[in-house]
């Protein structure tokens, strides 16, 4: 995924999941913060039943939502469990998969194999 993809995907989980307010997160990884409030928000948060006209499998048991850029056909299945949650990039096919921890967010990026920290800039 792109990294500026893999912020907002760390945001929207942070605010589902332990009810984030701020735009702004830090990317450990990158040691940069990043201001999701000076962004045009290209994605739109849309809920979605388990089952949906895509070719990813849905968990009937998570919590299922999309995040929809209609400017560029772009969805990201995103399922949420508790702290836990994965989902399937379009862009990029690529699965991820994370935990929020209070103000951190871990995910794992399946086709970079590897995992990215967010922490969520509370100001």
């Amino acid at each position: 995924m792109e990294k500026t993809t893999q912020a907002y995907v760390a945001y929207f989980a942070g605010k589902l999941l332990a009810d984030w307010k701020a735009f702004s997160i830090a990317d450990k990884n990158r040691e940069e913060d990043i201001d999701l409030q000076g962004q045009p928000a290209p994605f739109a948060l849309m809920n979605h039943p388990a089952r949906k006209n895509c070719p990813v499998q849905r968990n009937c048991d998570g919590k299922n939502l999309c995040l929809v850029d209609q400017g560029k056909d772009h969805h990201i299945c995103l399922s949420l469990y508790g702290k836990l949650f994965d989902g399937f990039d379009h862009d990029s096919a690529s699965h991820f998969t994370g935990m929020v921890d209070g103000e951190v967010v871990s995910l794992y990026d399946f086709n970079e194999s590897d995992y990215f920290i967010y922490e969520h800039k509370n100001r």
